[in-house]
């Protein structure tokens, strides 16, 4: 047991369990990317107010109550445990069971790591699991991280030990200094970095993804949403202009201060779309195998337009010329008299002399060609394989339609068309009445009504549609697949949560918690 280091916590202190993200229960493996779910769960917390103090019980998504209101704190699940704080002020654990892993009163005092705790008994304390393991004793000190499942604990004047919170060492090393833990995204990427090394962590199967030599103490700038691809700027050194940088994108490469900043450019919607650039000398210099090429994006006589560091196209206006490049080699060069566009998954380039617009896909292929073009017409290739074309001839708001490669429209005529997941939604007006509608891949309206707007949950599994304003709002839950209303509300306002329930907040400040299938939960009121 160690002298505790654990920071005082108030008995009876209240979480916002709502703002927590969502949590797991148990480890699943994605065979795909072997990613390991543990910010998913099938269990979550619910206040109500009983003669003026907050009280939390737990609930099964089903909307099962797994639990009386006996909590005055709770944590989020982490790998299907949770921290809380009984209303006499005792802490414990439970399993997303509303089962007791570490009994109330077994420890003085629990704090939550992100799935480690640090429990104490009198004068000392414990790192332990979820399930009441202990992790590590004896030990000087520990730093952990602030958003993923990682303690870096300090054994002697300088060892360290790196775990996760399922119990396996990572790492082991040495560091005079404390080292420094840098996240981005609880799901993405973490690394820890001292003055010689950096450990890069993949927050999908919380394992080290590289160690590396490091000749500064790096800090996680940005990262996209799979971790796959960091960039890095020297900790405590964000106002300085004299700041190393360095990148990890299948392997560390440190830039020094040859870079005086770097972008990570992805999109949200195409996790491929990625790609980093390093501004210097005042452009912006596309990096590709982990050098900084000769490729500077736009200025106003030319313009790179990229879709990641193998993929991109040129144009030249003086030339009036686009060179499309694949893999980094130009394989294409074609006729233009105007700047090109990222089109999706493809590029459009305009020659307006002859009215046309061609789409070219990636690897430099015609897709489809638009001949006698409006100037305002525009296309691009969307991830499901259709074209979005905005005919630049149509009057009114009614421009937007989906066609395929053989130019056949399938769905239109629409005022906008917004590719979300497997969905397009859409809006337009008849007879001054506003509509939204949601088509399937093949343009196939699969709901339509006078929505203002309709809404996604996670994951695109929970589709609402909302008319009307504050107080007076109509709400819409969907079963898309069978192209019904699973539950109709009035309120005032309402909230997807992430930990798999609604919501709903009714004009008279009473609150209502539906299931995703719309059977209610519980109410109280705010």
């Amino acid at each position: 047991m160690k002298k505790p280091k654990l920071i005082a916590i108030i008995a009876g202190a209240v979480v916002a369990v709502g703002a927590a993200a969502a949590l797991i229960f148990f480890l699943i493996n994605n065979a795909a990317n072997d990613e390991i779910k543990i910010y998913d769960t099938d269990a979550f917390f619910l206040a109500s107010k009983e003669d003026g103090d907050t009280k939390y019980a737990l609930f099964r998504n089903n909307g099962e109550r797994l639990t009386d209101f006996i909590y005055s704190h709770a944590e989020s699940f982490v790998d299907g445990y949770a921290l809380v704080r009984h209303t006499d002020g005792r802490a414990g654990i439970i399993d997303h069971n509303g089962k007791m892993t570490v009994d109330f009163g077994v420890y003085d005092n629990i704090a939550a790591r992100v799935g480690i705790y640090e429990a104490i008994k009198g004068s000392d304390s414990v790192l332990i699991r979820g399930n009441g393991e202990v992790l590590a004793s004896d030990y000087e000190d520990y730093v952990f991280s602030k958003e993923a499942p990682y303690v870096a604990v300090r054994y002697g004047e300088d060892q360290y030990i790196l775990y996760n919170a399922f119990g396996e060492k990572l790492s082991e090393f040495r560091s005079k200094d404390a080292p420094v833990f840098s996240d981005r995204g609880k799901k993405s990427a973490s690394a820890l970095s001292s003055k010689d090394q950096i450990i890069i962590l993949s927050n999908r199967n919380f394992k080290v993804a590289e160690t590396a030599e490091a000749s500064a103490v790096y800090s996680i700038e940005d990262a996209t949403e799979n971790g796959k691809i960091i960039t890095f700027r020297e900790y405590n050194k964000y106002y300085s202009n004299d700041a190393k940088r360095a990148i990890y994108n299948k392997s560390f490469k440190e830039f020094g201060d040859e870079c005086n900043s770097l972008a990570l450019n992805d999109n949200i919607y195409d996790e491929d779309n990625v790609y980093i650039t390093c501004k210097k000398d005042g452009k912006d210099y596309l990096i590709r195998n982990n050098e900084i090429s000769e490729f500077n994006l736009p200025t106003y006589t030319s313009g790179l337009i990229v879709y990641d560091e193998n993929h991109f196209a040129n144009y030249d206006s003086d030339a009036k010329k686009v060179d499309i490049y694949v893999d980094g080699k130009k394989k294409l060069m074609v006729d233009a008299d105007r700047y090109i566009s990222p089109s999706g998954r493809s590029y459009a380039v305009v020659n307006r002399a002859e009215k046309k617009i061609t789409l070219y896909d990636l690897d430099a292929n015609v897709v489809y060609t638009l001949e006698n073009a409006a100037s305002s017409s525009e296309l691009s290739l969307d991830k499901n394989g259709n074209i979005i074309f905005r005919d630049g001839k149509q009057e009114g708001g009614k421009k937007y339609s989906l066609i395929n490669r053989s130019g056949d429209k399938i769905a239109g005529n629409y005022e906008s068309i917004t590719v979300h997941g497997d969905y397009y939604y859409v809006n337009y007006k008849e007879s001054d009445v506003r509509y939204s509608a949601l088509l399937d891949k093949e343009g196939k309206v699969i709901i339509s009504g006078e929505y203002d707007s309709i809404q996604f949950g996670n994951d695109d599994t929970v589709i609402i549609g909302s008319k009307g304003y504050y107080p007076d709002r109509k709400v819409d839950l969907f079963d898309v697949q069978n192209k019904t209303i699973k539950a109709s509300f009035e309120c005032s306002s309402f909230t997807i949560r992430e930990e798999g329930y609604l919501r709903v907040q009714k004009s008279d400040n009473t609150i209502v918690y539906y299931t995703l299938d719309g059977k209610e939960i519980l109410k109280t009121k705010d």
